[in-house]
Parts: C-alpha cells; structure tokens; sequence
C-alpha cells in the first residue's frame, strides 16, 4: 500500500529547483511572478533552494533583484516527514517594481535525488 501512495503521490509532483523558470511555475501564472524576468527567476530559485535546504521551521528569506526591482521572500512554515521523505510548508510573497504582490503556500518534499518537488497538502498533511 504504501509503494502505491508514493506512486500516486510522485504522479502529483512537480520537479521544482531544477526546472526552468517558464516550465513549472503555472501555479504562479497571473501573479506578480508573472512580471519576472529570467534573473528574477534564478534569485527566486536559489533563494527557495537555501530555505526548503537550511531554513528552519519559522524564518524567512528574502531576496531581490535591483535591476528589475522585483523582490519576494520564502518563509518555512512547518517540516514533517512523509513516508521518509522531508517535506516542507513555504509561505511565498513576490513583490513587482509596479507594486504587484501576490502570496501563496505551498508543500514540498526532498526527493531521493535531492529534488524538491511540490506535493499536495493531503500527502503532507497524512505524514
């Protein structure tokens, strides 16, 4: 039973860190993370890498872009384990230089390789 969750729960995933920005992010279509550009992509990126990676349960990173002006931050809300994976809740606000902001939660898991993907809240939630 529980090979078969984690296949129906790897079905419901989606690859996050390593993916390009236009690839997986649909989930942040019509926010202000539709303003950015690709050098906002790899700050937002690589600031989610060192939260869901280092961060603990509570803090916040931020990160901004002065050649945009775009900014956002990831806060670690809460960590579970889930049939032996580390899954995370992040809270995410990204700002726009034009003053569009946009905030959403979202859970995630490590994956074997390392990959974090994200997960749907009943799976974390049944951990």
């Amino acid at each position: 039973m529980a090979q078969r969750h984690s296949r129906i729960l790897t079905l419901l995933l989606l690859v996050v860190v390593a993916a390009p920005a236009t690839a997986f992010w649909g989930w942040m279509r019509g926010s202000a993370a539709n303003e950015f550009k690709e050098s906002d992509w790899d700050l937002f990126k690589a600031e989610m890498r060192q939260a869901l990676e280092d961060g603990a349960d509570g803090e916040r990173f931020d990160w901004s872009n002065p050649k945009t002006g775009n900014s956002g931050s990831i806060r670690i809300l809460e960590t579970a384990e889930v049939e032996g994976e580390t899954c995370r809740k992040a809270a995410f606000r990204n700002v726009t230089a034009k003053g569009t902001q946009g905030q959403s939660v979202h859970y995630l898991c490590r994956q074997e390789n390392g990959a974090w993907q994200f997960a749907a809240a009943s799976a974390f939630e049944s951990g």
